[in-house]
């Protein structure tokens, strides 16, 4: 079952299974139905399931299984399979001979981008095709063990990272798994990132800021330079970017120091341009110790990593992004943390401020390396 979840500006509503009466045509003759491009839409990542099924030694049989889109966003759902009925050891009793009802939120649908359809269509081919119930286990950084997340697993619970290289754990989990609260697929490495040394290979400083003056040119006016830092107080929501450009191309290493003045204080950030389509949006919470990510493929499903006690209130803290081959990695004061796919953007301008908060944090020591 999937319960609603909003984690600060990240709303995050996961699908639900429970028991829908069909109805079923007497006609001697069955009758082609008519579908709506939702549907066409929907019966394609079908496809794709029983495909990526198939590549996994399971031959399925979806053709009785059939989507249906009505109003589920006020009920607090997505999706909604009719499968209810589970024998002794939890798990669903599946007829695939028979027609199998699949409804979906077109609200919710239109709101998605692609791979967040095809994660829906998954989660509910999990329930009503392969007969699985949720998996509420999380790993290491905060992430979900299983696409059959159901968001109650506690207060970060459904933080489903499907995308990217991690994308293909989460299939082989979904088809691996023994259906109940267990799984047989191998931990990834990238679950917990926690034994990754920090990285003091070859590096060449390229950009260097102490905030001594403002030679870079930062943005002025609310925000300003004083005492050796950078006070950031524009709340606006195009927020600013930081003066110094990238070879995107190339691995690379951009550090900076920041600071808040409340316990409440949310630092945004983003990394990858400006774009909003582009980058990968970051919110720290001090009082969550936590990071929360926006994934350009995932507008909707949420993702954040556990800081655990590594933010230090009050204090400068560094923040590192890696980007070595196609991933980037995060270290809060030199402690690892976590790991994603690099985006892949159309400019140079890598890295950008915003302020969510009533009250100013502060910058300072921004430095842009090549790395070898």
């Amino acid at each position: 079952m999937k319960k609603p979840l909003l984690i600060l500006f990240v709303l995050c509503l996961l699908g639900f299974w429970g028991c829908k009466k069909i109805e079923q045509q007497a006609a001697v003759t069955p009758q082609v139905p008519i579908l709506d491009n939702n549907q066409q839409e929907a019966l394609q990542y079908l496809e794709t399931f029983r495909s990526e099924a198939q590549l996994r030694g399971l031959n399925l049989n979806v053709k009785n299984v059939r989507f249906k889109f009505e109003d589920l966003l006020s009920k607090g759902y997505w999706g909604f399979c009719n499968n209810s009925q589970t024998d002794a050891n939890g798990k669903f009793l599946i007829d695939l001979e028979k027609p199998v009802n699949i409804s979906l939120d077109p609200q919710v649908w239109k709101a998605m981008s692609n791979l967040e359809k095809e994660w829906l269509v998954f989660h509910e081919c999990g329930h009503c095709v392969l007969g699985r119930i949720h998996l509420n286990q999380t790993f290491g950084n905060g992430e979900s063990a299983s696409i059959m997340s159901a968001g109650d697993a506690g207060v970060y619970g459904g933080n489903n990272a499907y995308h990217g290289f991690k994308k293909e754990y989460y299939v082989n989990e979904l088809f691996k798994s023994d259906g109940k609260y267990k799984t047989n697929t191998p931990v990834p490495f990238w679950a917990s990132f926690d034994g990754a040394d920090y990285h003091n290979g070859k590096k060449k400083t390229v950009f260097v800021e102490s905030f001594d003056s403002n030679k870079n040119r930062w943005p002025d006016g609310e925000n300003a330079i004083s005492g050796g830092y950078y006070a950031v107080k524009n709340t606006t929501d195009k927020g600013f970017k930081a003066p110094f450009a990238i070879l995107p191309n190339t691995d690379y290493e951009v550090e900076f120091e920041v600071k808040n003045t409340s316990d409440a204080q949310l630092i945004s950030f983003a990394f990858g341009g400006s774009v909003a389509s582009e980058r990968v949006s970051s919110l720290i919470s001090y009082k969550e110790q936590a990071l929360f990510f926006g994934i350009p493929e995932l507008p909707i499903l949420n993702l954040f990593a556990t800081l655990y006690d590594r933010l230090q209130p009050d204090k400068f803290n560094k923040i590192s992004i890696r980007k070595i081959n196609d991933k980037l990695y995060y270290y809060v004061n030199k402690q690892p943390f976590y790991i994603t796919t690099a985006p892949k953007f159309s400019n140079n301008d890598p890295l950008w401020f915003l302020n969510t908060s009533a009250t100013a944090f502060y910058i300072d020591n921004v430095v842009y390396s090549t790395l070898d």
